[in-house]
């Protein structure tokens, strides 16, 4: 999947001191990035099962946040948030 991991730039940033924020910024921050990685995430997801899904199993074409909530689901479920065959 796609994901732009604005976090660890953030985290490389403060590391290094290269500017100065407070905890609440950094943690509007931290959520923002996630919900645009969510977003980034979910548009492949939904175009590809309503692409080939309803054709191949029979099965209903899902919606954007359904998309998401099976994303959701996933990272739920693994321990990473990626499925890692063959480890």
């Amino acid at each position: 999947m796609l994901q732009c991991h604005f976090s660890n730039i953030v985290k490389t940033y403060l590391r290094r001191g290269w500017f100065d924020l407070n905890l609440y910024k950094v943690v509007v921050m931290y959520f923002m990035s996630k919900i645009i990685n969510l977003l980034i995430s979910v548009l492949p997801v939904y175009l590809m099962w309503n692409w080939v899904v309803p054709d191949i199993f029979s099965l209903p074409s899902i919606g954007f946040f359904q998309a998401a909530g099976l994303i959701l689901l996933v990272q739920f479920l693994t321990p990473t948030g990626l499925i890692k065959l063959g480890e």
